[in-house]
């Protein structure tokens, strides 16, 4: 190739890239020469409005299942907010643990006082932290003799069943705390029991559940108290299927359960049933709240609980029947809390 090619060859190049780099060039100047955007604090503020008040804690465990906070605020300049970096117009607080008094107020609401706090029994008082019409009771008795069973759930008998874990995970400690914790809940929570009020039995489980008395042995509070004291720690594995079967021998005529009662379980243990069994928990209770219309709630104790095996077990809703906790101490100082029942309906009174 001679000299002179090379150089014309050169030359086109160079023609290329100052085509091809000329509109690029130009929209730089054009940005330089622009005004610059202003950031300053007044600009930025002016572009969101400004935030709503925090929302409370306790009124968002029905939705969130835990003390989430949020607050929101309106934005009026979408450009200049991304510009100062405002990003989101809702802020939210890091789901954390329930406060002990949370924890308290939810139980006491939506378990002593729904459960035991009969009205025409128990003088009825003004909510105050929840709001009852959320809650929406699930599985439920079917009532066919309308003419002995109130068409209210909450005006009809309770037969309850309290079951308490006593496996090896439990120390004979422990297993008292918790024996102690439900009768609190006798003590405190349960306006009177007797065979034409509400009922009582407790069954105890680990390898094999023991009945320690059904529902017509008791006809007051101080033998329930007698019969708790009673109780013996075996310690085991956790068969939780096997203690759901066998609660099904509970709701039973020959056992004391009425035909027109609401029928509930509380069930309290620290681990999780299905390493040990090859049932599933979830079938037993299935079982007990389509055949028996038994309404359970349950409560977790210590993080070596399974959550979604309780929360399959619990009825719906299950934000209302399944509670945590985070040791056996913890458990008993809430029941120790626990308020006499009361009504949920707000009458205004």
């Amino acid at each position: 190739m001679t000299r002179f090619g090379s150089a014309a060859i050169l030359l086109s190049f160079a023609l290329i890239t100052l085509t091809e780099t000329a509109p690029a060039q130009t929209a730089l100047d054009e940005l330089v020469d622009r005004e610059p955007i202003s950031f300053s604090a007044e600009a930025c503020s002016a572009a969101v409005g400004g935030w709503s008040p925090w929302s409370s804690k306790a009124e968002n465990i029905k939705e969130n299942g835990c003390g989430r906070r949020r607050r929101t605020r309106p934005v009026k300049d979408n450009d200049m907010a991304r510009n100062c970096g405002l990003h989101g117009v809702e802020q939210k607080e890091d789901c954390s643990k329930l406060t002990k008094k949370e924890k308290l107020v939810s139980l006491q609401y939506y378990f002593v006082n729904d459960v035991f706090g009969r009205s025409g029994i128990i003088r009825r008082h003004k909510r105050s932290l929840f709001d009852p019409s959320i809650f929406f009771r699930g599985d439920l008795p079917a009532i066919t003799d309308t003419d002995r069973c109130p068409e209210d759930v909450a005006q009809r008998p309770v037969d309850f069943l309290a079951m308490v874990d006593k496996s090896g995970g439990m120390s004979r400690r422990h297993f008292r705390l918790l024996l102690r914790s439900v009768g609190f809940l006798v003590q405190k929570g349960i306006p009177q029991i007797s065979l034409d009020t509400t009922r009582m039995a407790l069954m105890t489980f680990a390898n094999n559940p023991t009945i320690e008395f059904n529902l017509k042995a008791c006809d007051n509070s101080s033998c329930v108290m007698e019969k708790l004291d009673g109780a013996v720690f075996r310690g085991g594995v956790t068969r939780m299927a096997t203690a759901l079967d066998a609660a099904q021998t509970v709701f039973t005529e020959e056992s004391g359960m009425r035909s027109c009662s609401r029928r509930v379980i509380l069930l309290i243990t620290d681990g999780s049933g299905a390493r040990y069994e090859e049932a599933m928990p979830q079938q037993y209770a299935s079982n007990l709240k389509g055949d028996k219309g038994v309404e359970i709630f349950a409560i977790g104790v210590t993080d070596l609980i399974n959550e979604n095996e309780l929360a399959g077990i619990v009825s719906t809703p299950t934000l209302t029947h399944l509670y945590y906790m985070d040791t056996v101490r913890q458990t008993r100082r809430i029941f120790k809390r626990i308020k006499p029942a009361q009504s949920n309906d707000d009458d205004g009174a």
